[in-house]
């Protein structure tokens, strides 16, 4: 047998049998228990007190909860995905790391661990952040395994999904999953306010003014939130859904301080003026959401499952695409892709054979009935006829299906500054959600920082 194959993850870190849900772990190990409704919290705080501890007997350097304290998604999904791949593989043992706890940490882990070398053999990493691994150069390119390849039509890969993840003609990553903004709808609150709960608006003028029906309500009742802070994939989202680009075809120059980024604030800023958005974090939002304090969120697809698990009962909650006002629309692919890090022949091997396993059928249909997220080949619907009838039975999960034609790669900026002109876009879009400036007056300033940051060596 090979030496086990190491596998960096991305997600909530592994949850006690004891906590994870009964009706998912049952249809992923069999496991048929869970804690009861009153001692679920006092339950999450051990969970993240096991997680602590772990972290710390382990010596890891950053340390969190592991995100024990919300559901979980990636972790046991990526469980049974190397569960399925070592059963038709018995040659090959896979061995997950602790999870990073985003996009961002994992990407930190990796650069780091490149420097002491101690990458793992694969890795799952965010969309936003493949053109960062591959800019530090620690990637193995892929083009060489998919040329051995008798029909990669037939894997599920074509320029669609692998163009999201690769750069300077180098296939550096696989996506494994793919979401799109959405927007989630409490039902019970569109009700209450006049609105049809069966006939969910899905242009901006209309979703604001319902956020601000609800936020009318008083009793501390927000409208509605959109996902602005943690990266720029909503700015992106909200510039190219008005047919405009964060940056010219050569980037040679910003391409957002004209009429595309200033209708893109203008709804960032109505929305804290008329529907009184909140400044909240995601999780923050996901919060008040669920707790029946937040009418409309405007969030990532990849929540579904979770949305549905933590509201339960409560309310009912519908979902509407993200508005779009241009034939040259596009919505920027949320989501995470595997990255091959080891030099290895032997390892690479198998971990090619991971990597189309994890892309596959059998893989992509555990991801998507345990998580939000879609396929990343839209024709697997038809293909894998439980799926299917999965889409069909969830309608909530077909408004993002039918979004996808208009996907597009998860903008990072180029350079070493890429990722700080981001953190600094985010600032000022906070302004605006704060209401401490205009606008008007944000753009321009969001234009020169961007510049100034990308531009300095």
């Amino acid at each position: 047998m090979l030496k086990p194959l190491t596998t960096q993850i991305v997600g909530s870190y592994t949850k006690p049998d004891w906590l994870y849900r009964r009706d998912r772990a049952f249809r992923l190990d069999g496991s048929n228990w869970r804690v009861g409704p009153d001692y679920l919290d006092m339950a999450r705080r051990d969970a993240a007190r096991l997680a602590i501890d772990e972290q710390e007997r382990a010596g890891l350097d950053l340390i969190t909860d592991g995100e024990c304290q919300r559901p979980a998604m990636h972790r046991p999904v990526q469980e049974a995905i190397a569960r399925e791949f070592m059963q038709r593989n018995p040659q090959v043992e896979i061995v997950l790391r602790p999870p990073a706890e985003s996009y961002g940490a994992a990407l930190q882990q990796a650069l780091r661990e490149a420097v002491i070398g101690r990458l793992p053999d694969v890795g799952y990493f965010g969309l936003d952040t493949i053109r960062t691994l591959t800019d530090r150069g620690n990637i193995i390119d892929l083009n060489r395994f998919l040329a051995l390849e008798p029909d990669v039509a037939a894997l599920g890969y074509n320029d669609g999904n692998l163009g999201l993840a690769r750069y300077y003609g180098r296939q550096t990553a696989i996506p494994f999953c793919i979401s799109l903004p959405i927007a989630y709808f409490n039902k019970d609150l569109v009700r209450k306010v006049g609105g049809d709960p069966d006939k969910l608006p899905s242009d901006w003028n209309g979703i604001i003014a319902l956020g601000a029906r609800i936020a009318a309500l008083g009793d501390g009742m927000s409208g509605l939130w959109l996902r602005y802070s943690g990266d720029i994939w909503y700015w992106q989202a909200l510039v190219e859904s008005f047919g405009g680009k964060l940056m010219n075809a050569a980037e040679t120059d910003i391409d957002f301080q004209g009429e595309h980024g200033r209708r893109a604030l203008e709804v960032l800023a109505r929305a804290a003026d008329e529907a009184k958005m909140p400044d909240l974090s995601y999780n923050q939002a996901r919060q008040a959401f669920v707790a029946g304090k937040l009418g409309i969120m405007m969030a990532s697809s990849s929540y579904l499952a979770n949305v549905g698990e933590q509201v339960g009962s409560a309310f009912s909650v519908g979902t509407g695409p993200f508005p779009v006002s241009s034939e040259l629309a596009r919505l920027p692919a949320g989501g995470n892709a595997l990255v091959m890090f080891t030099d290895d022949e032997a390892k690479q091997d198998a971990a090619w054979r991971y990597i189309k396993f994890a892309t596959g059928p059998v893989a992509q249909e555990i991801m998507v009935r345990e998580t939000g997220y879609m396929p990343i080949d839209p024709d697997l619907f038809e293909r894998v006829g439980p799926l299917g009838d999965f889409l069909r039975d969830n309608p909530n999960y077909a408004v993002t299906a039918r979004q996808l034609p208009l996907m597009t790669g998860w903008y990072n900026f180029p350079g070493p500054n890429g990722l700080k002109a981001s953190r600094l876009i985010v600032e000022q879009l906070r302004r605006v959600v704060q209401r401490s400036a205009k606008a008007g007056e944000v753009l321009p300033v969001m234009a020169e920082i961007t510049r100034k940051t990308l531009a300095e060596r």
